[in-house]
């Protein structure tokens, strides 16, 4: 797998592996399903699943006839939404501000491999319910903005190196 290096550079280019970024040719994309919202499970993460992934977790046929469409359509790149390495309940919040996470609950790799096998560029948006935004007070101290950022670091590293 090649790595992917975003930077920017002088006067606020964006440069791609070390190089002026191509024009991307995207979208923002969630592939939620009639009657799926951010307060059901899976918070509006529907781009999760393949192998070793539980039954209630695999959202591939949703999102795999779609990438194919984007590829078609000249799709080059999509940004997300809501991606989560945890589910955001109580308890993951409370850890997170105690600084120990629980083991990572899902992956977003056959999701980021298919993409880079249709040569589109991900990237990954973390969302949360509008209700939350701006930052609620309840959520000035209970493990809220210490999950988002666990959450994100998580993503980063995990996928950050993904050629996708």
């Amino acid at each position: 797998m090649d790595k992917t290096i975003w930077t920017v550079g002088p006067g606020g280019v964006l440069m791609l592996n070390g190089g002026k970024a191509p024009l991307i040719k995207g979208v923002v994309y969630s592939p939620v399903p009639i009657g799926g919202s951010y307060d059901i499970e899976p918070h509006g993460d529907f781009y999760i699943g393949g192998e070793g992934s539980p039954p209630w977790f695999q959202w591939a046929p949703w999102w795999q006839p779609d990438l194919d469409a984007m590829a078609a359509a000249g799709v080059d790149g999509i940004r997300t939404y809501s991606w989560f390495m945890w589910v955001p309940t109580h308890a993951n919040l409370k850890a997170a501000r105690t600084g120990v996470m629980p083991p990572i609950e899902r992956d977003h790799t056959k999701f980021l491999d298919d993409c880079h096998g249709k040569g589109i560029t991900v990237l990954m948006g973390v969302g949360w319910n509008p209700v939350d935004f701006p930052l609620k007070r309840a959520n000035w101290t209970n493990g809220f903005k210490e999950f988002y950022v666990e959450n994100c670091r998580a993503i980063a590293q995990r996928y950050g190196a993904h050629p996708a």
